[in-house]
């Protein structure tokens, strides 16, 4: 092989791998999610999230009393509830959920927090 050609696959080496480098960690956008609640069967609150949204969400509940959602970084979860209407707390105890198909669940307030 001559110079010239060494030097051309060479070249061409490393734009392959600067391309591969680049896909794997360069900058990306936001990933963005679908979080979905439904309270006794209803959705009350279907929305995409960004995994930089950081807020809180009021859900209220058909007994006067009000369900907190935290939203920050792409994650959610439930504050917990009084335990005269989710004696157990399971809700709250699940923590966080940052991936598709993970979901949270309060059977005493049939609530269901998922993420598509």
């Amino acid at each position: 092989m001559r110079k010239n050609e060494v030097i051309i696959i060479m070249t061409i080496i490393a734009i392959c791998l600067t391309t591969v480098l680049l896909m794997k960690y360069g900058a990306t956008a936001p990933e963005k999610k679908v979080l979905k609640v439904t309270i006794n069967k209803e959705i009350v609150l279907e929305r995409q999230i960004t995994s930089t949204e950081n807020t809180n969400v009021d859900l209220f509940l058909p007994s006067g009393h009000t369900a907190t959602l935290v939203i920050n970084d792409g994650r959610v979860r439930i504050l917990t509830l009084p335990e005269e209407i989710c004696p157990r707390g399971i809700c709250s105890h699940t923590g966080w959920i940052k991936s598709p198909g993970e979901i949270i669940v309060c059977l005493p307030n049939r609530i269901v927090i998922s993420l598509h």
